[in-house]
């Protein structure tokens, strides 16, 4: 499937900042406007100044009204901080890297939605102003791809690790191991039960009972949970637990689950944005339960997908999600949870160091969320 319109900004943005960092575009230099930018990549207006306003808010370019969009000076520099660094492997270059001083590993499923971004851009900004060396590496949702990483993070010298656990129903043993043999490592996003292993994450069972809630508000009787397959994962199981509970509390209230049909939201060999899933699939799954009228995304992209699948199928109803950005001023969203994922990227680094300094922390840590409500809420 084509990255779709919602995301496409993604693009535009990671396109414009690799301009940046190799020269297309120099300090000084005016990049293409929100119209040239439109007709280049297909797109409406809306979509190409969500990419500029992007990069203006973080710091690379300035937008002066009438004349443009320029690079500034320090852009260059700060993207060559978020690039992924190349490691090497001899043994002589990782001993330079371990003599450098102290390294920590991350490890993230996947690049592409902004709340990874923001963990991503907190927890390096983070490692600099400590200075620490910080290696990533990126797992695409693979348990062989994620072992991989971790062996190669500890050959190479880090002596922690900050991991976002590849989406899956089972454990990764490995990561059992470490936790056995007192390997310094911080959970993200995703906690693995019954391992004194800390995780920094958002209270997703209540903000998905404040959603829920919130719908049933709104005087909808007929209620979907939208997922895909790895219900297993925490942080969804979460969600779907405070679903379940908000639509307990009245017994005229009902709810069901849908799930997207071979739902891939992180393909290894796509661009930024693109997911693969069974698009008929859903809209017949969709038609099916058309009496319907409330639903719950657990994620952005899924919210995406809905809402075209709705549109495309005539099916009404209201949305809510996690995850959510700008592109959700949508008329059938109606509000989104947004993590505060920049604090917990930063806290994960904070605890790591103390775990790598002797300091004996297993609990889990809930981050405050906020909910956004749009339209006429």
């Amino acid at each position: 499937m084509a990255s779709g319109k919602a995301f496409m900004y993604e693009t535009i943005y990671n396109d414009l900042l690799e301009g940046i960092r190799n020269g297309t575009y120099p300090a000084g230099s005016r990049l293409p406007s929100e119209k040239e930018l439109a007709g280049q990549y297909g797109v409406s207006r809306i979509t190409s100044k969500k990419a500029l306003e992007l990069l203006a808010e973080r710091g690379m370019i300035s937008r002066m009204p009438g004349r443009g969009s320029f690079v500034l000076e320090t852009a260059v520099k700060q993207t060559a901080r978020y690039s992924t660094p190349q490691i090497p492997e001899t043994n002589g270059q990782a001993q330079e890297i371990r003599q450098t001083g102290r390294t920590i590993g991350v490890i993230l499923d996947s690049f592409d939605s902004d709340y990874v971004a923001n963990y991503l851009r907190s927890m390096e900004r983070e490692c600099s102003r400590r200075g620490i060396n910080m290696l990533l590496k990126c797992t695409y949702g693979s348990i062989e791809a994620e072992n991989q990483a971790i062996k190669s993070c500890i050959e190479i010298g880090a002596q922690g690790l900050i991991i976002m656990c590849a989406q899956n129903e089972t454990y990764n043993t490995t990561i059992v191991k470490l936790a056995l043999d007192k390997f310094p490592v911080v959970l993200i996003d995703r906690k693995m039960q019954g391992l004194s292993i800390p995780c920094i994450a958002t209270d997703n069972h209540r903000a998905s009972r404040e959603l829920t809630e919130m719908l049933i508000e709104r005087g909808h009787k007929q209620l979907v949970f939208v997922t895909h397959a790895s219900m297993g994962t925490s942080s969804i199981k979460d969600r779907y637990e405070g679903f379940v509970e908000g639509i307990m509390e009245d017994a005229g209230i009902n709810g069901c689950v849908l799930e997207i049909p071979d739902y891939n939201p992180t393909p290894g060999n796509s661009p930024i944005g693109e997911a693969s899933y069974d698009e008929e699939g859903f809209k017949k799954l969709l038609l099916e339960h058309k009496e319907y009228t409330g639903y719950l995304c657990i994620e952005a992209k899924l919210c995406y997908l809905l809402r075209k699948a709705m549109k495309e199928t005539g099916v009404t109803g209201e949305i809510v999600s996690f995850d959510g950005t700008g592109d959700m001023e949508h008329e059938k969203v109606i509000a989104y949870v947004r993590q505060d994922e920049r604090a917990m990227g930063v806290m994960a680094v904070d605890i790591l160091e103390k775990i790598v300094r002797g300091e004996s922390i297993s609990e889990d840590i809930c981050v405050p969320y906020r909910v956004i409500k749009l339209n006429d809420i």
